[in-house]
C-alpha cells in the first residue's frame, strides 16, 4: 500500500497512500496478534504521513497571509517563513524516501512473520490481549 505514494501526483499521491495505510492497517486489527501489531504501526504510519501535507498547507498559508506582494504577482515571505517553508519541503522529501524504505522493508519483515518497528507518531495504540 505505501507505494501508492508515488502515484505522479506529489501531495495527492502522499494523501491517498497514508489514508489506504490508515484503513487497511486499522482493518488488521480485528485479526488480533502479530496482524493488529503491524496494523496498527501501519495505521500510525498512515496518519504520521498525512500530517506533512497538513503541515504543509498551514505553513505555506501563514506565510502567504504574512508575506509581501510582489508586483509581478509573486509574494516575498517573512525570512523566518522562508525558513520554515524550506524546511517543510525538505521533510517532505526526507517522508517521501521513508516511504520507499519502510514500504519496502516493512513488507520483508512482515513476509517473514516478524513485527515491523519503525519509528512513527503513535497515534494510536495496538489493541491488548
Amino acid at each position: 500500500m505505501g507505494f501508492l505514494a508515488y502515484i505522479p501526483l506529489p501531495i495527492v499521491s502522499m494523501v491517498i497512500a497514508g489514508v489506504t495505510q490508515l484503513f487497511v492497517g486499522l482493518a488488521q486489527r480485528k485479526h488480533g496478534g502479530l496482524a493488529a501489531a503491524n496494523g496498527v504501526r501501519a495505521a500510525n504510519w498512515g496518519l504520521t504521513q498525512l500530517s506533512w501535507p497538513v503541515l504543509m498547507v498551514i505553513i505555506m498559508t501563514i506565510g502567504i497571509t504574512t508575506g509581501t506582494p510582489n508586483p509581478d504577482g509573486s509574494i516575498t515571505f517573512v525570512p523566518v517563513m522562508e525558513i520554515l517553508v524550506i524546511s517543510m519541503f525538505v521533510l517532505f522529501f526526507v517522508i517521501c524516501l521513508l516511504q520507499a524504505i519502510y514500504a519496502i522493508a516493512g513488507t520483508v519483515q512482515a513476509t517473514k512473520g516478524r513485527e515491523v518497528r519503525f519509528p512513527v507518531i503513535p497515534f494510536l495504540r495496538a489493541p491488548r490481549g
